[in-house]
């Protein structure tokens, strides 16, 4: 076969595989372009997925807080209406101090302080018509809102909540400082709170005993202070004034209720009862209402319930120290 008959087969064959060649690469971009839409419907599917989940969970969260706040309310509406049905119907002669505890109702307190406090006063009877609260505000937002009183609230700034609203339009001073040993005479004196009070609420969660022993501006007819209800009702031990840096367990501050019993009553004041949650003890001057009688930490101990509420057992005061001790935290013995 000669020359000029072969090139025609060959430029045949060279435009078979360029066709073949070709149609190969078209259907390659075909099965592309293919995949890349199915990949990019699956994605835009992918994205309305997540929108819809997230709207969901704000939709969630909504419902979340709203059953939060509803049963936040029923417990405060429940609370109401169990003292109302107490002041009705509990009219038998109690001894001191379930007298005092029957009348505790909550209005602008959060743990039915309020009417504690109000039985306290009537029986020790109102002076100046003034309080301090040092930490996280509500104990006498009823005084300064219904009664009237003038007063000091200082916030620490533990807390996140703040509640100071409910001194809102009231004739009361409040400042944001921390405070320690060394500075509440100076605060108190500055902001003119010396001399006497008739209630000073402390709940500060780590300095309590440390400002009741250093406390001299002023003296109080009633005093309300959170005690720390892990360590248990015998141990006299309080946090450092200076915490260790660091996390902690939850179970780590402030002091146990034999601890500020015991400054306290150095300070001529008797502890009278604690509340029902376990949170707040109250003493009274010795100098007043001389039918309450004082009592022990040992009898009035409280445990914490709210701490206790769930499935999980609440930790002893053995499983604190215990805790504390592992994680080598150290407590004061007072």
């Amino acid at each position: 076969m000669s020359e000029h008959s072969s090139t025609p087969m060959s430029a045949r064959l060279l435009s078979r595989l360029a066709q073949r060649l070709t149609g190969r690469s078209v259907k390659q971009i075909q099965s592309t372009r293919d995949t890349v839409a199915t990949m990019r419907a699956l994605t835009e599917g992918l994205t309305e997925t997540a929108e819809a989940i997230a709207a969901s969970q704000k939709q969630m969260a909504k419902i979340l807080a709203m059953q939060s706040a509803g049963e936040k309310d029923h417990r405060q509406m429940r609370g109401q209406m169990s003292a109302l049905v107490r002041a009705a119907h509990l009219r038998v002669e109690l001894p001191s101090p379930l007298d005092v505890h029957a009348q505790r109702f909550s209005l602008l307190s959060e743990h039915e302080e309020d009417g504690v406090i109000l039985a306290l006063l009537q029986r020790t009877g109102v002076g100046t018509r003034t309080f301090v609260e040092i930490g996280r505000a509500g104990n006498a937002a009823t005084l300064a809102r219904d009664m009237g009183w003038r007063g000091l609230v200082i916030n620490t700034g533990y807390y996140r909540r703040d509640r100071t609203d409910h001194f809102r339009d009231t004739d009361t001073v409040i400042i944001r400082q921390a405070v320690d040993a060394a500075t509440i005479n100076d605060v108190l004196s500055e902001h003119g709170y010396g001399g006497q009070v008739d209630l000073l609420s402390m709940q500060v969660r780590d300095n309590e005993y440390w400002l009741l022993r250093a406390l001299t501006a002023f003296r109080a007819r009633v005093l309300v202070i959170e005690y720390n209800a892990n360590f248990g009702p015998t141990r006299a031990v309080t946090v450092p004034q200076t915490r260790p840096a660091g996390p902690a367990p939850e179970q780590y501050f402030g002091a146990s209720l034999a601890a500020l019993e015991r400054e306290a009553r150095s300070l001529g004041y008797r502890l009278i009862l604690c509340d029902s949650q376990g949170i707040n003890a109250f003493f009274v001057r010795n100098d007043l209402a001389p039918d309450l009688p004082g009592q022990t930490a040992r009898d009035a101990y409280r445990p914490h319930r709210f701490r206790a509420r769930g499935t999980n057992q609440p930790p002893t005061p053995e499983d604190t120290f215990q805790l504390l001790e592992r994680a080598q935290l150290p407590l004061v013995t007072v």
